[in-house]
Parts: structure tokens; sequence; C-alpha cells
């Protein structure tokens, strides 16, 4: 499990990547952001097999937390 980046949403915030092994020998992330609104927590997880599978890297789009906050407050 690694810490990342926020969108900056909500009261408060926290993101990270979680890295499971895929049975092959290979890993794959899955990326993770909890968004809290007043009395209300959003979990947003985004996980890209093109991606894994290119070994390219990717992470929960800030854009779509965002404009999910937008309708939460």
């Amino acid at each position: 499990v690694a810490e990342e980046k926020t969108s900056g949403t909500g009261d408060a915030a926290v993101a990270f990547a979680a890295t499971s092994d895929l049975g092959d020998g290979d890993t794959g992330p899955v990326h993770v952001e909890v968004v809290r609104h007043g009395n209300t927590l959003a979990l947003y997880t985004t996980i890209n097999i093109g991606a894994m599978m290119a070994k390219k890297p990717y992470s929960v789009p800030a854009v779509v937390v965002k404009a999910q906050a937008a309708k939460l407050k």
C-alpha cells in the first residue's frame, strides 16, 4: 500500500494504491480515494486493465472525483 495525492475535494480525503499479486508473477495496482463530505463518505476506485497490461501508470481521475463532489455539496 502506498500513499497517493488526493483530488483536494471534500472536508477530508485520503488516497492510496494497493498492489496485489495477479498470480502469474505480475502485480496489479488498485487506486482508491476516500473523501468525506460532512457525514458522508465517498469511495472511488480505479482498476485499469489496459494500463496494467501495458505497464503504464494510471490513477483515480481527479475530474471524476470533483464532479461527484459537486453533487454531494
